[in-house]
């Protein structure tokens, strides 16, 4: 920056600058390449432990909310897809069996267990 004020040497800030989006581009591509092979093993995880027809709206819950409540996915998945608020427990209880959720904090009471990913 001293060099800039001192001397007006815009092209050295200019290239940093660039090199720098340049490095988050990269790294922002790589994270999303696995993002995607998250998405797609999980996927098949969760189509071959429920054997759902429902599994890729599930996903699809799950991976925009990776910690939520029962209760709150349950009613998601029925207002965004029209699945049954019955048939969701079920099938997180596959998945939390299966060892692809984890339970974070029981329900206790009228409060909805928590879960994530595991």
């Amino acid at each position: 920056m001293k060099a800039i004020s001192a001397e007006r040497e815009w092209n050295g800030w200019i290239a940093f600058f660039l090199k720098g989006i340049r490095q988050q581009a990269e790294e922002n591509s790589h994270r999303v390449q696995q993002i995607r092979s998250l998405y797609d093993e999980m996927k098949q995880a969760i189509q071959e432990t429920t054997r759902s027809q429902y599994t890729v709206h599930l996903l699809d819950a799950i991976f925009s909310k990776p910690i939520f409540r029962t209760s709150d996915l349950s009613a998601q998945i029925y207002h965004e897809f029209g699945i049954h608020e019955i048939t969701t427990p079920n099938l997180l209880r596959q998945l939390r069996d299966a060892g692809i959720l984890q339970e974070l904090k029981p329900s206790s009471g009228r409060r909805s267990r928590n879960t994530m990913l595991s």
